[in-house]
């Protein structure tokens, strides 16, 4: 071989060797890349630009983490009110619950002592209606109580409701016990 024939022969591989470069697609994935795709990412900034964008959803995730934070303490926040607002309207729901068996124990008392003096007419009905609305504010009392039960605090208004009930119903008693 002439040496016009290996220089010839030198070059086509050569131009073999750059053309099969050229054709292949390169890799931007360090893992992947080849040691010519390595040299081409690192001097056109490829790594650089991926590393940019590594660090930038590490971020976005650190911030997301963060922001999730904030979110459950203020969820545990709201919940230990909640449960204290549950837990007061429970003592309070116990305390109407007393006073209603308090009620309930006058007004049996009355009426045993109405029907040993064999009352009027009149007493006995105003005994009858006392009982009437002594049921319905149990039964007023029990919905509250169910719903501390389901871990719902009744409202204000409700629980006032019930409370002046009482309050008539005390006096209602009281009157009975007086008029003979």
């Amino acid at each position: 071989m002439s040496r016009a024939t290996r220089k010839s022969a030198g070059d086509t591989m050569c131009a073999a060797v750059l053309l099969l470069l050229a054709g292949c697609q390169a890799s931007q994935d360090p893992a992947k890349a080849g040691f010519f795709d390595g040299v081409s990412n690192l001097t056109n900034g490829t790594y650089e630009s991926r590393a940019r964008d590594q660090d930038a959803q590490i971020k976005s995730a650190e911030q997301l983490k963060a922001d999730m934070k904030a979110q459950i303490d203020a969820d545990q926040v709201t919940s230990a009110e909640l449960n204290r607002q549950i837990a007061a309207a429970q003592a309070k729901s116990d305390k109407l619950s007393a006073q209603i068996g308090d009620l309930k124990r006058q007004l049996a008392a009355e009426k045993a002592r109405l029907a040993s003096n064999q009352a009027n007419a009149k007493q006995q009905q105003k005994l009858l209606q006392a009982q009437q609305r002594l049921d319905a504010l149990d039964h007023q009392q029990a919905a509250l109580h169910g719903q501390i039960q389901r871990n719902q605090v009744p409202s204000d208004a409700s629980m006032q409701q019930v409370e002046q009930e009482i309050a008539q119903m005390k006096d209602s008693v009281r009157n009975l016990a007086v008029v003979e």
